[in-house]
């Protein structure tokens, strides 16, 4: 209960994040390892608590036997911010990234072609006029 009434006083977190973390004295510290280069604590807990978590589960491991720092995780978070991937694609490179030992940096680069900006997936309005044009696909009020 200590931990608990420290992390949200001193991090200024919900009960319910302080909750997940003190679960295991690993979190606490792997969270705080975080806290030092990263200082969205609400985003550090979501990324603990939702896609880290579920991978602790399936592997059925511990946090520590993850091959995952808190430095690549911070390093994973900076590029879903930054808008170089999107949440969605960081949980896919959260797994290649536990799975390789890689960066996020490196995983990227070398999956380039697999994960685009957001504005990238748009598709080009161009195209869609000429797919719909071409195409022998037709709607029916039937």
């Amino acid at each position: 209960e200590e931990k608990f009434n420290r992390l949200i006083r001193e991090y200024k977190m919900s009960d319910y994040d302080a909750g997940v973390l003190v679960q295991d004295p690993q979190w606490v510290m792997f969270f705080e390892a975080c806290v030092k280069s990263y200082g969205d604590v609400k985003k550090i807990c979501n990324w603990i608590s939702g896609p880290l978590l579920s991978e602790i589960n399936e592997r059925k491991i511990s946090i520590l036997e993850l091959n995952l720092t808190p430095e690549k995780l911070v390093g994973l978070m900076t590029k879903v911010d930054d808008g170089t991937i999107s949440h969605l694609v960081g949980k896919d490179v959260l797994k290649h990234m536990i799975e390789g030992g890689k960066t996020a940096e490196v995983i990227i680069e070398e999956n380039k072609n697999l994960f685009f900006k957001p504005h990238e997936t748009i598709p080009d309005p161009f195209f869609c006029d000429e797919f719909v044009h071409h195409s022998t696909f037709s709607i029916s009020s039937e």
